[in-house]
């Protein structure tokens, strides 16, 4: 009875969860005069909606480890090892999503073919950087099963080290990606200049 009860709030939760986010996208729809009658979704807005998690993912699993070096703390060290390699794993999805976004946006008037190339180049390398720390991270957890506490530290530490430089290139490319697009709508967005009188 008492799982049934729990499920149902459960559920209940979720469709007011469900009835909150259609109203922010409807909101964000009339806010930013945005189109509601595309139906599919293309490369380009699964990268926008992806692109951030590898970047939030490292940021949050640099402090986990951070944590767990400080505190000698192997429940935070778990959690960050194993974020450092979600993180991974997002990259690789957002490298391909934004290929495919390229080829999308490519010829659309506005677009800087500069800053997508730039963008591009960027992210090849954090994408190779947090991929590097995602094979980091699994051998820290391989490995401490075979080489104990003394490996475990060792080895969680160079890990640390690897995320954080992973973290600024992750941190350079999403900031060159904002410059595709955005850069032309933040002079739009800017006051005139103030005319002498």
């Amino acid at each position: 009875m008492q799982v049934a009860a729990c499920s149902l709030r459960l559920f209940r939760k979720m469709e007011r969860a469900k009835i909150l986010g259609c109203a922010l996208a409807i909101f964000a729809a009339e806010h930013y005069h945005v189109s509601c009658e595309v139906s599919t979704m293309n490369a380009a807005f699964l990268h926008l909606a992806i692109n951030h998690a590898p970047l939030f993912f490292t940021l949050i699993a640099a402090a986990l480890l951070f944590g767990a070096l400080a505190g000698r703390n192997r429940s935070l060290l778990s959690a960050g090892t194993w974020l450092v390699v979600v993180a991974g794993i997002a990259a690789i999805a957002t490298l391909q999503t934004g290929e495919e976004a390229e080829h999308l946006l490519e010829h659309v008037p506005g677009i800087n073919a500069a800053a997508i190339e730039a963008h591009e180049e960027s992210a090849k390398v954090a994408v190779l950087a947090t991929v590097v720390a995602a094979g980091l991270a699994i051998g820290v957890t391989v490995g401490q099963r075979w080489w104990g506490e003394r490996f475990r530290w060792g080895a969680s530490a160079a890990l640390l080290v690897a995320v954080l430089a992973s973290l600024v290139l992750v941190a350079i490319a999403a900031h060159r990606g904002g410059l595709i697009r955005h850069a032309e709508e933040l002079e739009n967005r800017l006051p005139p200049p103030a005319q002498e009188e």
